[in-house]
């Protein structure tokens, strides 16, 4: 799909057209190459998928700028779209490595003072125009209608993981289950560290490291929920006087760090 390679567009038969962006060859399978309709040129299909990257315009809008068909914009956007992410995933945001897993771990515990987390995790509504036939399926708690932006950020806030496009009306937690990173955490084969014990209580038993979410996420042993002070009795850390009360505002700064990097990747149009 993807290779290293100085040209800049050709043409490959009569289905896959490829073009580059930066030092990568991109494969994309043509649209519009039917007996009546004029095949549509490489650089057009790099168009319509920018403009629309660009300004969220409508395939209607689209259409008429272009002078091609609505359904072939969408054709376009989809395949275009598909073609980037697939052939730079593996560069751009591959799923951390058991080694990337620790050094994110110890990211967390020397910049936010909470150890043994691997990542704060959040959903996004982003809000859209229902398309037709979706009956309540994207009709969110807020009042309107939106897929759902999933995401794992590391203490950089930097995007480790993200599955977008879930139904709206899903809960944070069943979009995760449903996820294909909330499927591997689940199943545990996400080469996560081994436990280890809490840096100044090494003679205690070992801790599990975990991610950190917001109470719309289920409980579990590699998904820690912060608390509220109301009524919550905190435990001291062997040798340090405050350390329970240190742990559990950290826990709580930490759950917040995808709200920061959520509002600033879905802009105007996030839904919250």
């Amino acid at each position: 799909m993807c290779s290293m390679n100085s040209i800049d567009s050709i043409t490959f038969s009569h289905t896959y057209t490829f073009f580059v962006v930066g030092h990568y060859t991109i494969n994309i399978k043509s649209v519009g190459s039917t007996k009546l309709q004029k095949r549509i040129s490489i650089n057009e299909h790099c168009f319509v998928n920018c403009r629309y990257l660009a300004t969220g315009d409508s395939f209607r809008s689209l259409g008429f700028r272009f002078r091609v068909g609505f359904s072939t914009v969408a054709g376009i956007v989809n395949t275009v779209a598909t073609a980037i992410w697939d052939c730079l995933v593996a560069e751009y945001m591959p799923v951390p490595t058991g080694r990337e897993w620790k050094e994110i771990a110890e990211n967390f515990h020397r910049l936010w003072n909470f150890p043994n987390c691997l990542g704060t995790i959040d959903g996004k509504h982003v809000q859209i125009q229902a398309p037709a036939s979706t009956g309540s399926l994207l009709y969110n708690y807020k009042g309107h209608f939106s897929v759902v932006l999933l995401a794992v950020v590391d203490a950089h806030y930097h995007f480790r993981v993200i599955d977008v496009g879930a139904y709206g009306n899903s809960s944070d937690g069943g979009t995760l289950a449903a996820s294909a990173f909330g499927k591997a955490l689940y199943s545990q084969t996400l080469q996560l560290p081994a436990d280890v014990p809490l840096h100044g209580a090494e003679d205690q038993s070992p801790v599990p490291h975990v991610f950190v979410a917001d109470k719309a996420f289920p409980l579990r042993r590699e998904l820690m929920l912060p608390g509220t002070e109301e009524g919550v009795q905190l435990a001291a850390v062997p040798g340090q006087e405050d350390g329970g009360m240190h742990l559990w505002h950290s826990g709580n700064t930490v759950a917040s760090i995808p709200e920061s990097s959520g509002g600033v990747s879905t802009g105007c149009r996030e839904g919250g």
